[in-house]
């Protein structure tokens, strides 16, 4: 079974189930996988209905290749929520970069009227 069939199967099941599915920016990569470009994760997300499946913009893997500012403005109209991970960019560095006061354990999801993003991150 192909992969987009899975995700077929996925999208109905959760349209049943009034449930979203969330596409994450940059999945993971094996050495001899290529990078995907959010232009090409936004496009397959926008092949399913708006309540099926949105986005979770990963902070770390979606700044690796691209710049963040223009992943936010590519995906923005389904963005969802945010994986913010407590690194400096390395996949693998324990150091992090983030306030220790901040929760990095903690889920948080976009309200639906979060509006730009990008404006208010950046």
């Amino acid at each position: 079974m192909l992969w987009r069939e899975i995700v077929d199967e996925w999208a109905l099941e959760a349209e049943k189930l009034g449930v979203c599915l969330l596409m994450e920016t940059v999945p993971h990569k094996t050495s001899n996988e290529r990078y995907v470009p959010a232009w090409e994760i936004i496009d397959f997300v926008r092949t399913y209905p708006f309540n099926v499946m949105k986005i979770c913009l990963d902070i770390n893997h979606s700044n690796l290749n691209e710049k963040l500012t223009n992943v936010i403005s590519v995906v923005n109209e389904r963005l969802f929520s945010l994986h913010v991970p407590d690194n400096d960019g390395h996949i693998q560095s324990a150091i992090g970069c983030l306030d220790r006061g901040l929760s990095t354990t903690e889920s948080y999801s976009m309200p639906s009227n979060h509006g730009d993003l990008q404006d208010r991150l950046f």
